[in-house]
């Protein structure tokens, strides 16, 4: 007991420096995270959560929808109470959050590999300069893996007791409410229990699987019964629930999306391993690409010899992911089961039986340094960063912007801007955005149909459709600085 203690000690300080590395008062333009913290804003003033100022434009569904569920804006809302509407102790609460995932991913890894694996490989994935960066993101993504990781740990646990049900039943209804795609553990769960009421029927030991039929009855049920009192009763949430994203799927182009999305996981995968690099290119090259082949690996072996549930929730995962329309997430999609291409790759690299005559502890410590040394150029970029303000709100241009919009314009004037969100967070007025490539005619339809009176044109975040709009209606610029332009339609 002593020593298990000692090794979470040992892997609680190894992910210390997370608290101090990357961390930043600024974010960037992807203005998600303004929506998040809007509707978080709404949740402590008692406001409906599609209360954020954000024009939703059904020409451009997916963009956004008019408000996210409730779960992340929840857990959102005791930062915003104590600390106000603060990047820097936002990004040290996602930090906290990745913190806890590895916590809980080297108690998944050590029900499989030894001390000394399971805390490389948390080291390499922690580290990745890829992670690094991506906690800065004030994103659902990482709050949603731990709690995801967590109901993983808690649903395969050997503990039978009415108070683990209780709790994993909670933690569903909360996942649900972070992600929408927290369902795909509901499906994994009601899965399992068709496959033991066969069970019960062939082997005819009902006494038994029974007890496991109602215990995951109750998960599936009470998981949807919390996630409706969260979003539906306690923290109201505009839009259609878990078929939000409905809009999204087109079966006639099912095989196309198929095709794209395999391929550009498949590659996702293997940059994940690959952080950009000059002399060490090489190493990442080689890195990226047997870490994929073993991961491939390791995923038929294990489900060839024994398909468990772990296997089940990683398929069903991937096939959503792979299905859906959209591939342009990164590494961001597969971060939730990060946890189980870990434990593959392991699997995969065991199968392989070559006979080397250092010792397997050994060659586990080189790979890991070979790995960590592609990560250097990644390191470096990260520390050049460090005292640089990222290109988002935070710019001082873009102060300018927004202290200019509350002085100078009426509260109740709406807006074109290329990031709406962060426009109705920081300037405090109703913005909407318009589609990459939009025709002119309806970009002027959907401008005259919200009542916008003024265009943005920003340097970084705008595209030519909506500058063709402006000069092709000779508007008048009202307001400019070296990142921003402000036109006043004409009445």
């Amino acid at each position: 007991m002593k020593n298990s203690f000692n090794k979470y000690i040992l892997i609680f300080i190894i992910c210390l420096p997370l608290f101090f590395i990357n961390v930043k008062t600024s974010h960037d333009w992807g203005d998600d995270f303004a929506q998040y913290i809007h509707q978080a804003i709404n949740i402590t003033e008692g406001k409906t959560q599609s209360n954020t100022g954000y024009i939703y434009n059904p020409d451009y569904p997916s963009y956004a929808p008019p408000a996210y569920p409730s779960g992340f804006p929840l857990l959102l809302s005791p930062v915003y109470a104590v600390f106000g509407n603060c990047i820097l102790y936002f990004d040290l609460y996602i930090t906290l959050f990745l913190f806890i995932f590895a916590l809980l991913l080297f108690k998944f890894l050590m029900r499989f590999y030894s001390a000394l694996v399971s805390t490389l490989l948390i080291i390499i994935f922690i580290y990745n300069p890829w992670t690094l960066w991506f906690k800065l993101e004030i994103m659902s993504d990482i709050p949603f893996s731990t709690c995801f990781l967590l109901c993983v740990l808690m649903y395969t646990s050997k503990n039978n007791s009415g108070f683990r049900i209780v709790i994993l039943t909670i933690l569903t209804g909360i996942l649900l409410s972070i992600r929408n795609i927290g369902v795909v553990f509901l499906l994994a769960v009601l899965i399992d229990l068709i496959k033991d009421f066969y069970m019960a029927r062939v082997e005819k030991t009902t006494s038994l699987f029974y007890k496991q039929i109602i215990e995951k009855l109750c998960i599936i049920a009470g998981g949807f019964l919390i996630f409706i009192l969260i979003n539906k009763v306690l923290i109201p949430s505009s839009g259609d629930g878990l078929f939000s994203y409905k809009y999204f799927f087109n079966l006639t182009q099912l095989k196309h999306f198929i095709q794209v999305n395999l391929s550009y996981y498949m590659a996702v995968l293997r940059a994940f391993f690959e952080p950009w690099n000059d002399e060490w290119q090489f190493v990442a090259l080689i890195s990226g690409t047997m870490a994929f082949a073993f991961i491939i690996l390791g995923m038929i072996k294990k489900m060839s010899i024994q398909f468990d549930f772990i296997d089940l929730l990683t398929l069903i995962y991937l096939t959503v992911i792979i299905v859906y329309p959209y591939s342009d997430a990164g590494f961001r999609f597969l971060f939730p089961i990060a946890q189980f291409l870990l434990y593959y790759l392991v699997q995969g690299i065991y199968s392989i039986n070559i006979r080397l005559k250092i010792g397997p502890k050994t060659l586990a410590v080189c790979m890991a340094i070979i790995v960590l040394c592609s990560y250097q150029n990644g390191f470096k970029e990260i520390y050049k960063s460090r005292n640089t303000i990222i290109e988002g709100p935070q710019v001082k241009e873009n102060q300018e912007l927004f202290e200019y919009i509350r002085m100078h314009t009426p509260p109740e004037a709406a807006f074109s801007f290329k990031k709406p969100r962060a426009l109705s967070l920081y300037a405090s007025r109703n913005a909407m955005t318009h589609k990459r490539n939009q025709s002119l005619s309806d970009i002027h339809q959907s401008l005259l149909k919200n009542k916008i009176s003024y265009i943005i044109i920003n340097t970084v975040e705008s595209d030519d459709s909506i500058k063709a709009y402006v000069n092709q209606r000779n508007l008048e610029k009202i307001w400019g600085n070296s990142k921003n332009e402000v036109y006043k339609l004409k009445e």
